[in-house]
């Protein structure tokens, strides 16, 4: 059995801490009325949880304008691909990376990808997250702000060019060439020539990484889908709001979901921000006027979708994986 390395370990751990404060705050918020409300919103949750294939698309648009030469994998293959990718990074405490990886290899096997291709494709799709993530955060801190008085423009600020440099610092790595030099180096040290494929990918993805970044055209295309999917994402928490048959308001959603996916982004050791992006939600809901017991519904109610979309994605991942393992082990035995 293959050992877990310290830093899955770790993660683990926190996630384990997460999921016990997830249940104490729980506990904490009488469970038997939370559940009863999310019983009571029937077939308002299946709205709620379908809806979610809209931003999922978009996803699937962002990453398919990076692809820039053929072949490439079509826009429905990458579509389900996303899907799974999703699903990992969800639902595997141990494997949060693990999931761009997932949909990377895919995008190869299935999809017909360059090798190189795909993982700067991945990259790029990042590296675009990140950046539009951060300015949907900043505009929903901002509308907080405005909003409750609570925050200063000057913490705002402080938060956007932290944000930025950290973002800016990834980007210049990617731009350098990181994988030439790291595959070069252990070419080196290990002195093997099996080893010397290393120095030959590093280099080819560090290129096709430069390459996409020249696309201005490809970018523009990609980044407009990603800040459309976090936009349209706030609907998910609208449909929400209305599920519970709590007050409707669009600026209290993108709060919400701005606020919250900030905070799993700057969480990213604990698997899904377990507890904390909740203990996000009761507080920014408190602000903006809603119960603790309402905002941590509205919380529950996006991990019920989580499931709702991670449980199937892992399950069709593992089929995936074991068909292509038993094909290679029968194809093996037959030469």
């Amino acid at each position: 059995m293959k050992k877990l390395g310290t830093g899955q370990i770790v993660v683990i751990l926190l996630g384990i801490a997460g999921a016990g404060l997830l249940a104490f705050i729980i506990y904490r918020s009488n469970p038997h009325e939370i559940l009863k409300t999310i019983v009571g919103a029937r077939w308002r949750l299946c709205v709620v949880v379908a809806y979610h294939l809209l931003p999922l698309f978009l996803d699937a648009v962002a990453w398919h304008a990076l692809f820039a030469d053929r072949p490439r994998p079509r826009l429905r293959q990458l579509y389900w691909m996303r899907w799974l990718g999703e699903s990992v990074s969800t639902m595997l405490p141990a494997m949060q990376v693990g999931g761009d990886l997932v949909r990377a290899r895919l995008a190869v096997i299935i999809g017909g990808a360059r090798v190189s291709a795909s993982i700067a494709s991945v990259l790029v799709d990042i590296t675009l997250s990140i950046f539009t993530q951060a300015l949907f955060t900043i505009a929903g801190l901002s509308l907080l702000a405005a909003s409750t008085r609570r925050f200063s423009e000057g913490k705002v600020v402080a938060g956007a060019f932290v944000v930025l440099l950290a973002l800016a610092g990834f980007y210049a790595i990617q731009r350098i060439g990181i994988f030439r030099i790291i595959s070069s180096l252990v070419s080196r040290m290990a002195g093997e020539k099996s080893w010397q494929v290393l120095k030959h990918e590093g280099a080819a993805l560090d290129d096709d990484t430069r390459a996409l970044y020249n696309r201005p055209r490809s970018l523009a295309i990609s980044g407009a889908a990603t800040m459309a999917s976090w936009l349209f994402g706030t609907g998910e928490v609208f449909l929400s709001l209305w599920a519970l048959h709590l007050p409707v308001k669009y600026s209290t959603a993108f709060i919400l979901e701005s606020v919250g996916q900030g905070i799993e982004a700057a969480m990213f050791l604990v698997p899904g921000a377990l507890g904390l992006q909740e203990g996000a939600y009761m507080g920014v809901g408190k602000l903006l006027g809603l119960t603790a017991q309402a905002a941590l519904t509205l919380a529950l109610i996006r991990r019920l979708r989580e499931l709702s979309f991670g449980v199937p994605g892992v399950l069709t991942w593992q089929a995936i994986e074991t068909r292509r393992a038993w094909r290679s082990r029968s194809t093996a035995s037959a030469r």
